[in-house]
This record gives C-alpha cells, sequence and structure tokens, in this order.
C-alpha cells in the first residue's frame, strides 16, 4: 500500500481534540517508545483530560494464513520482545546507565518499529513534499529519540510487568492488547498495531488508555511544519534529543 494512502487514512475519533492539540503551542511529547512509562508513572490521571483518538489503516489485502492463532504469534512475539528488553533495561538501570540501556535497547527498538512508515504517517502529507535529505534526517533523530525516550524512562524498577492479551486482525494490521501492571496501581492498557511488511512485522502504533501515540504526533508536527517549515521540526526534535543525552 503507498505510503500516501496509509497516511491519509487515519481516522480520528475527536477531531475537535486534535485540532485543539495542533493550535497549542508545540511542545515536543515523547516518542511512542514513551508511551508506556508515561502511563505507568502518571497512571490514569496522566489521560483522563484528553479525549480519545484512534487510529484507521486501510489496506486493501487480507491476511492469508491458514491457522489464525499463528498470525497472532508473530505480531505478538514482536511485542513480547521488546517488552521483555525494556524489564531487562528497567531491572539493570542503575548498573548499566543511560548510555547502557541505550545499548541494550537500541537494536530490539530498531527490529520492533516500522519508524519509516510511522515517519510518513506523523508528518502527513508534508512527507511528500520533504526532501530525500529531509527525510533522512527525520528517520534519524526520531529514531534517535525514540530510543533515547526508552533509555531515560526505563530506568529503574519497581516491581513492573507487562502482560500480552488478546491479538485481532484489523483491515490488514494487528492489533496486540498488553497491560502494564504497575508496582502498586491500577493496570495500564498498551494496545500495539502492526503491520506486515517485507521485514516482518513491526510496530506502527502504541495507543495507551486509549489515546493513540501516532494521531497526536501527526496533529503536533504537521502544524510545526505548515507554520514554520519542515527544517525547523528538525531542530525542535534535535533540541528534545539533546536534552535527554
Amino acid at each position: 500500500m503507498p505510503m500516501s494512502r496509509l497516511s491519509d487514512s487515519l481516522a480520528v475519533e475527536s477531531p475537535g481534540t486534535v485540532r485543539e492539540l495542533a493550535r497549542r503551542p508545540w511542545q515536543p511529547r515523547r516518542a511512542i517508545a514513551a508511551f508506556p512509562a508515561l502511563a505507568a508513572r502518571h497512571a490514569r490521571a496522566r489521560w483522563s483530560g484528553l479525549a480519545l483518538v484512534a487510529l484507521g489503516l486501510v489496506m486493501t489485502t487480507d491476511l492469508a494464513v491458514a491457522d489464525p492463532a499463528a498470525a497472532d504469534a508473530r505480531p505478538a512475539a514482536v511485542v513480547e520482545q521488546l517488552h521483555g528488553a525494556l524489564l531487562e533495561a528497567m531491572r539493570q538501570g542503575e548498573e548499566l546507565g543511560y548510555a547502557g540501556r541505550v545499548e541494550l535497547l537500541e537494536p530490539v527498538i530498531h527490529a520492533s518499529f516500522d519508524f519509516e512508515t510511522i515517519a510518513s504517517i506523523v508528518t502527513g502529507r508534508e512527507w511528500k513534499s520533504a526532501s530525500d535529505q529531509q527525510r533522512r534526517a527525520f528517520l534519524d533523530v526520531f529514531t534517535r529519540l525514540s530510543v533515547a525516550t526508552y533509555a531515560t524512562n526505563f530506568s529503574d524498577y519497581g516491581g513492573e510487568q507487562f502482560v500480552t492479551g488478546d491479538s485481532e486482525e484489523s483491515r490488514g494490521a494487528r492489533i496486540v492488547r498488553t497491560h502494564l501492571e504497575p508496582g502498586d496501581g491500577d493496570p495500564v492498557s498498551l494496545n500495539y498495531m502492526l503491520r506486515e511488511g517485507d521485514d516482518g512485522w513491526r510496530i506502527i502504533n502504541v495507543v495507551a488508555q486509549g489515546v493513540s501515540d501516532l494521531s497526536l504526533k501527526r496533529a503536533e508536527y504537521t502544524a510545526v511544519i505548515q507554520s514554520e517549515g519542515f527544517d525547523s521540526l528538525l531542530e525542535r526534535l534535535r533540541g528534545k534529543l539533546k536534552e535527554l543525552e
């Protein structure tokens, strides 16, 4: 499916909320990687004031597999591999330090997320008009920021556990439902949307407590590009990365 159609097929459940976010002064939100940590630390109060948003992807082909259970296992395995690395980073957080957590998590994050698809969605139609150099620069800083955010937020362990639930097909993609059980407090839902490509199943969205990171970023990033330009967005993301490193 062409990237332009994938990007244009975003369906937002609460468009008024996203428009309001786009009008606000731009403040870099944490990358997709940060959603579990933010949800765990701020719990439900963090999200209670946000309207629910949803990501809809229109795909033209169905998954052709003989055994539905086999289709569930592959996407779930990607999510569980990511969760396993996060728990290891948390348990060894102090010993590893920031640089050590980056080294541990970087290959797993690269193998888990489809950053090129994510980039084309969160920058909207501006992705098509961006130069090759701008696209490469965005992918570089966005990926590094995702890794840095994971390494920063998953730095200590307080008894947290990830629990994988069921999985279902959703218009050519797959939704893997999980939740994070903090050391204390209520569980936090974390649903992953994965798309199958040449490299297998990769995560393209994380929905924490009903809030789609992809939709929020699309509203923010496109607002910056339209008002200040693509290079301004790159500089803002580089600034956020510098703060974490």
